[in-house]
């Protein structure tokens, strides 16, 4: 009997690893990872590590439970991942800034070819120069994403099966993050 117990929770432990999916326009992966339940605030902390082929870093997220019935409930959490590739923050950004190092140039090439002092050539050239330095500022890489989740949380016998379901962003990527987690229930 104890044998064929083992052999279920095996079997469920399986079925929980493989449905640990994220997806994104040109990418994908798994993602594992733990989490503790906390009775006495009805909060949850869990981290884990993530991949997809070359890409893979970690992600923690914090989040709260609500009982809905005695074994039941909806779970929200927010959090950070974090990538081994840097990604761009905002394309559109990039797009800008080539388009301003353009009309720099194309400004300062008729300011100093004219030489004849056209004031407004002049004052484009330096306001477009102050915006493509500005612009290079702002835009910078990053390791760093963001996850929000949503869920909702079983009891069953000394576990508590959590299935998430939710959004990340890292960089100008997004894709859905979703699967389930077995921790053990708060005491």
């Amino acid at each position: 009997m104890q044998q064929i117990t083992n052999i279920e929770n095996n079997k469920e432990d399986d079925e929980i690893k493989q449905s640990r999916k994220w997806t994104g326009r040109a990418m994908y992966g798994t993602w594992d990872g733990t989490g503790i339940w906390h009775l006495e605030d009805k909060t949850w902390n869990g981290s884990g590590p993530w991949e997809g082929g070359k890409l893979g870093g970690t992600w923690n997220v914090d989040g709260k439970w609500t009982s809905e019935g005695n074994d039941y409930g909806g779970w929200e959490g927010k959090g950070e991942m974090i990538s081994n590739i840097d990604f761009l923050n905002h394309m559109d950004n990039y797009v800008f800034i080539g388009g301003c190092i353009i009309n720099v140039i194309v400004s300062g090439i008729n300011y100093f070819i004219g030489k004849g002092g056209d004031t407004a050539t002049g004052i484009v050239f330096a306001v477009l120069l102050v915006l493509t330095i500005i612009g290079t500022l702002i835009t910078r890489s990053t390791t760093k994403g963001k996850l929000k989740l949503k869920g909702s949380w079983k009891d069953t016998g000394e576990f508590r099966i959590l299935d998430i379901n939710g959004e990340w962003r890292l960089g100008y990527h997004t894709g859905t993050l979703y699967g389930k987690m077995k921790d053990r229930k708060p005491i």
